[in-house]
């Protein structure tokens, strides 16, 4: 199986991911917790293209083409490897990101975007895609409380702009309505974590 997280910055995701991974070890699955930008040392270095200082630099299209490429690779070395084992996969962050960000927020034309998913995930999707949802205006608060290494300068955008990225994935979520479950992510840890596995745990019955 291969779940996904999403949301915007701030919203849990990490957390939450790194929960289920740990949740769902317990009862004796086989887990790989990734991320994006990122699950492969290649990866690793397109993030810090991307989130360091010079990351201001990039426009929303090539920032676009900077995630697809460490996605083509992620896929290569680590998700499909993972799920031909019959493992499960667990990434922070996946192609939605690209929609919600670079879209939603950065307006790049989404037949662009269209053509990447076709040629760079071949018909590899999630499975499930949890998006935790919050509201934009409890977004600094909560990155006020980051180590000043875990940020990146995403995290000083404006409300404003997080509600375009916010209402880009709320979309994306009405579009593709049988992968998505969208959690409300303003609850505590505890209620999040606990409601997420039992969505997840349902769904492995369904496949079983």
């Amino acid at each position: 199986m291969f779940i996904t997280f999403e949301g915007i910055d701030g919203s849990g995701k990490s957390t939450q991911a790194r929960l289920l991974a740990e949740n769902l070890r317990t009862l004796d699955h086989t887990v790989v917790l990734t991320r994006e930008p990122g699950g492969t040392e290649l990866g690793e270095r397109v993030r810090d293209l991307l989130f360091g200082l010079d990351g201001r630099h990039w426009d929303p299209t090539e920032q676009a083409l900077l995630h697809y490429a460490a996605r083509s690779i992620h896929l290569r070395k680590v998700i499909r490897p993972e799920l031909r084992k019959g493992n499960i996969v667990i990434s922070d962050r996946f192609h939605d990101s690209s929609w919600a960000y670079q879209w939603g927020a950065g307006n790049i034309r989404k037949d662009l975007l269209s053509t990447l998913d076709s040629h760079v995930l071949g018909g590899t999707v999630p499975d499930m895609t949890i998006l935790l949802d919050l509201d934009p205006e409890e977004c600094p608060g909560r990155l006020t409380y980051r180590l000043p290494e875990d940020g990146n300068h995403f995290d000083h955008r404006s409300p404003l702009w997080f509600q375009g990225v916010r209402e880009a994935y709320l979309e994306r979520a009405r579009l593709h309505s049988e992968r998505f479950y969208i959690v409300d992510a303003s609850q505590s840890i505890e209620v999040v974590a606990d409601t997420i596995l039992h969505m997840v745990r349902e769904k492995i019955d369904e496949q079983c």
